[in-house]
Order: structure tokens, then sequence, then C-alpha cells
């Protein structure tokens, strides 16, 4: 056996995995968003998403900046009537 010590195994899928739980959490708030707004039982999809993306809502209440981009990315997942 050789002296060197052993490499990880591929450090890469790891960060790949936190960058995709850091960005693919909060741009997945706009699909769910749009699938509770043309739910037939809006009540099941508030539990639901009140529920997952409720870390989202609890910085809102306290940020207005985040408030204000996430009031602006959910605008872009809901049509203007």
């Amino acid at each position: 056996m050789s002296d060197e010590p052993k490499k990880q195994a591929r450090p890469w899928i790891v960060w790949a995995l936190i960058l995709l739980v850091l960005l693919g959490y909060p741009l997945s708030y706009g699909p769910a968003y749009r699938l509770h707004f043309y739910s037939r039982d809006p009540k099941a999809h508030v539990r639901i998403v009140g529920t997952v993306y409720a870390p989202i809502g609890w910085l809102c209440t306290r940020s207005k900046p985040a408030r204000a981009v996430t009031i602006w990315y959910l605008g872009l997942w809901i049509p203007r009537r």
C-alpha cells in the first residue's frame, strides 16, 4: 500500500448537492405557488405549501427585502388578469 493519503471520493458531488438545495428549494416556491393558485382544492395545497415553504414565509415576515423579492418572484408564476 502506498503512503499517500486517501483522496475524498468526489467532493464536487457534495458541493453540487448543497448548491442544488440552496438554489432549488427557494426557486421551487414559484411552481408550487402556481399549482396552489390553480388548484381545485386550495385548502389542501395551503397546508402543503404552507408547511414545506414555512421557512420562506418566516423570512418574509421578518425582512422587507426578502418579502419584496418573494412577491416579485411569485408574480412571475401567476399570470396577470
